[in-house]
């Protein structure tokens, strides 16, 4: 085995550098430090699909064939390695790699540049390797972070010259200000070493608070911003910094929780602030650097600090659970894994908890060949297991002293929810914002009515008394968040059963209530209120182009089925949560950017009608698709073949609903999906010009026809004019649609009004009356539309001012007096003379008699 080392609380340069030089080394592991920056770390979370790092247990005593050292000439070994195993450094900091034996590296790459991700670029450039955006955009974070943004004076023209390169294959400069701290001065710098060189971390509540001083007599810059650097460096709840500036000790403190308040320390010790920033400034010589940090720990020690307590019930995943039973193997428990694509799953024997048993657990187990074993033969007892009044602080402390990243809650023996990496991510990252960014709230009221709005709270706390919670979900939370008018219908996910949330809702505030149990779904109506709702879903698809099969999960699992990041959004309705915007994926930021993510590389693969929904997206809310969805759209337009019609026509007609379907066609064509759709359907000026006029040109021909009542083009019937425009391709294009019968028989029939002789200019009355007679308004529109010049309109117009047949002076019973008998003769007879009356040679009842009588007499003669 081959592996890639680096050292531990690693920055972004050490890990950009490790997955950097896994495309280098064919077969090569990264194996994950056992630090990692606090930054580094929710960028780890946040791209977990994409950042190969493997655990030191799993590979826990297997040979080491050659290790890289990488950003370091030090680094924790592994099991497996011993002095004679083959190492290589990779480095950029002078004197690395100096005083090792001769024999220690197999090869020694030390240059004297700003980052060592700097020397992974130019290795790849000369291997012609060009990663993936994600890759790119850690080598560009790791460039970024040790060279201060290119202005540290370490600094390079490689170091441009390489962060140039990963921004023209796909990095993305967007991410830089949410992982990336404002650079250190060097002075600073220096200040922030010796203080990490001396912290310790002091327990309270569950919470580790980072304490450290330094003495700098001579520094003249800002204290605070050191404080902030360590809090996310140590990734703790807080931090407390002491500076000795010589007349002074600066006491500087950071929060990341509402239960450590460093407002109130800082009060204790003369200082002040709020609760998640605040600074005291103490005077020799009364205080020293010792007797100051003394005090600051037995200030926490003492409860100083104490602030409100999170509990496990604020932040867990709640609804149904993926759920492993202990008799599965691990082949089966694979399959269910990559149904849901979660990190870890409660494992149950006989409906009891037993353990966690985490994905990579899955895939080690596999890679081993060991399909066939069952977990009960795999899996340990579990870890840690939380209840809802648990404080968080806690149970991170938990989590960290027993090196697990989930775990489920359990009240009362029963599996209740559970806490995830996300999830404590997500609060942490809250906690950490200063008080006026704590989440983004959306105006639910101002949206809505009154009464709806009152409404939306009476039914979120009718759930929360069922221990449940609804959130508004689909395209609303989008809206609200982009300050559009609300038009869709009001959707809300349950974290449960919605049939039964809404049997409880009908009890407590009155209502009917229509349940669909096969769906999972419920709709709840109030006098004029109506709102669905949805039982929380997980979604997998068991081939591209298939129908989803859909299985009972929880919020994050239906945030996580959606199409792209801006539909990925809930919004909370419970209490004071009303209105807060739920964004797991960043959706909100997207939205600000206008740019259309999707949410995972498969996205298209899995149901390529996606690419329809991206495009009209991008037209309604005049977005772009990033680099990465663009990419896997036009490589996954050849799945749009496995879609059937009646799918592919249904997000048609949502597109022709569109304002600027115009720019849509043309961005289908553009990245190749319109053949697929419509094999022959091109774009043409004659497509545009027929789109943009129909308004008028039905508008014009419902008047000549005394019709006031006729609708405008529907979206239907603008995709009826677009194929229309392929001309005889139209209906192989309509076959592949898998049209209904009526419809293709209405492009059928505006085809043949086009090239219809009998509606050319001279043509008689007679021969237009023929030609449109049961002909549909809407056919007869849209072939005018699209004809060229105005030849059928004109004839169109004559028609509806000729004579209406429906005045035609006689009848069947008049022919018959006359004495011809009952047949087909007396359908022939009322047709030449009803020609004759509309070309004008007769002009009322005695003359069409006397036209019939003469018709009879010459049938008689004959």
């Amino acid at each position: 085995m081959r592996i890639v080392l680096t050292h531990d609380r690693s920055d972004f340069d050490a890990i950009a550098s490790q997955i950097g030089m896994l495309p280098l080394d064919p077969g090569a592991i990264a194996i994950r430090p056992l630090t990692v920056n606090a930054n580094v770390q929710r960028f780890l979370d946040d791209h977990a699909a994409s950042i190969p790092l493997i655990g030191r247990g799993s590979v826990r005593g297997e040979p080491i064939e050659h290790a890289w050292y990488v950003d370091t000439d030090r680094a924790s070994d592994l099991k497996g390695m011993h002095p004679g195993t083959p190492r290589s450094l990779l480095d950029h900091h002078a004197g690395s790699g100096d005083d090792d034996a001769p024999d220690r590296w197999l090869e020694a790459d030390v240059q004297a540049v700003g980052a060592c991700a700097t020397l992974v670029v130019e290795r790849l450039i000369a291997a012609d390797i060009q990663p993936d955006a994600v890759v790119a955009t850690l080598l560009l974070l790791g460039i970024h972070e040790d060279t201060g943004s290119l202005r540290f004076r370490s600094t390079t023209r490689r170091d441009a010259e390489a962060a140039g390169w990963a921004i023209e294959v796909g990095a993305r400069l967007d991410t830089l200000d949410r992982y990336l701290a404002k650079p250190l001065d060097g002075e600073a710098r220096e200040i922030l070493k010796l203080l990490v060189d001396d912290v310790s971390v002091v327990e309270r509540g569950g919470h580790g608070v980072a304490v450290a001083a330094a003495s700098a007599p001579d520094f003249k810059g800002e204290v605070a911003p050191l404080a902030g650097r360590m809090l996310v460096n140590e990734g703790v709840s807080a931090a407390i910094i002491l500076v000795d500036l010589g007349s002074i000790v600066q006491l500087s403190a950071r929060s990341a929780t509402d239960a450590i308040d460093v407002g109130e320390l800082a009060s204790a010790i003369g200082g002040g602030g709020h609760r998640r920033a605040a600074a005291a400034t103490l005077e020799a010589p009364r205080y020293t650097l010792s007797g100051a940090r003394a005090e600051v720990e037995a200030l926490i020690a003492d409860g100083a600090a104490d602030g409100d307590v999170f509990r496990v019930r604020d932040i867990m995943t709640r609804g149904d659970v993926v759920t492993l039973s202990v008799d599965l193997s691990v082949g089966e428990a694979l399959e269910i894994a990559r149904r849901h694509g979660h990190e870890g799953y409660p494992v149950l024997d006989t409906g009891s908890l037993v353990a966690m048993v985490d994905r990579k657990d899955l895939d080690l187990a596999a890679h081993h060949g060991m399909l066939g074993l069952t977990l009960r033969q795999l899996i340990a007892t579990a870890r840690v297991i939380a209840e809802p009044n648990m404080p968080v602080g806690e149970l991170i402390a938990m989590l960290q002293r027993r090196g697990a990243a989930h775990a489920p809650v359990v009240e009362g023996g029963a599996l209740v929810g559970i806490v995830t990496r996300t999830d404590l991510i997500q609060h942490l990252s809250r906690r950490v914002l200063q008080p006026d960014q704590h989440g983004t709230r959306v105006p639910v009221a101002a949206a809505f009515d009154p009464v709806t709005t009152e409404a939306l709270r009476a039914v979120a706390d009718a759930a929360r008394t069922a221990g449940r919670r609804v959130y508004l979900v689909g395209g609303i939370p989008r809206d609200l968040a982009l300050e559009r008018p609300i038009e869709a219908d009001i959707d809300l996910v349950v974290d449960g059963d919605a049939t039964a949330l809404g049997r409880h809702i009908v009890d407590a505030l009155g209502g009917t209530l229509t349940v669909h149990p096969q769906f999972g779904t419920a709709k709840w109506f109030r006098d004029e209120l109506e709102f669905d709702l949805v039982s929380a879903r997980a979604e997998y698809y068991r081939e591209p182009g298939a129908l989803p099969i859909v299985q009972p999960g929880n919020l994050a699992s239906d945030l996580r089925r959606r199409d792209f990041t801006i539909n990925a959004l809930a919004v909370a309705l419970e209490g004071d949560d009303f209105g807060r915007l739920i964004d797991r994926f960043g959706g909100l930021e997207d939205l600000r950017s206008g740019t259309l993510r999707m949410l995972h590389p498969l996205s298209f693969v899995e149901d390529a009608t996606r690419i329809l929904r991206a495009v009209r997206f991008e037209s309604r809310l005049d977005m772009a698709m990033s680099e990465d969805t663009e990419r896997a759209a036009r490589a996954a337009v050849s799945h749009l073949d496995r879609i059937s019609g009646a799918r592919i026509t249904a997000e048609l007609v949502k597109l022709f609903s569109e304002r600027r379907v115009g720019r849509a066609l043309q961005r289908l064509q553009s990245i190749g999906a319109l053949d697929r759709i419509a094999p022959g359907a091109d774009l043409t000026p004659t497509t545009f010009r027929a789109l943009r006029i129909a308004p008028i040109r039905w508008a014009r021909i419902a008047a000549a026809y005394r019709r006031p009542d006729a609708p405008a083009p529907s979206a239907h019937d603008r995709l009826l004019l677009w194929l229309a425009t392929a001309g005889d391709r139209a209906i192989s294009a309509a076959a592949r649609l898998d049209l209904p019968r009526r419809s293709s028989d209405r492009l059928r029939e505006i085809l043949r009004l086009i090239a219809d002789d009998r509606l050319r200019d001279g043509a008689r009355p007679s021969e237009r009356h023929a030609a449109l007679k049961s002909v549909p308004l809407e056919a007869v529109a849209s072939a005018a539309t699209i004809a060229p010049g105005h030849t059928l309109m004109r004839a169109i117009l004559r028609h509806a001012a000729d004579r209406d047949p429906s005045e035609f002076p006689i009848d069947g019973a008049d022919v018959r007096r006359l004495g011809v008998p009952e047949g087909p003769a007396i359908g022939r007879m009322l047709e030449q003379v009803r020609t004759a009356w509309l070309d004008g040679e007769i002009d009322d009842r005695e003359a069409a008699l006397r036209m019939a009588t003469a018709l009879h007499e010459d049938t008689d003669e004959d």
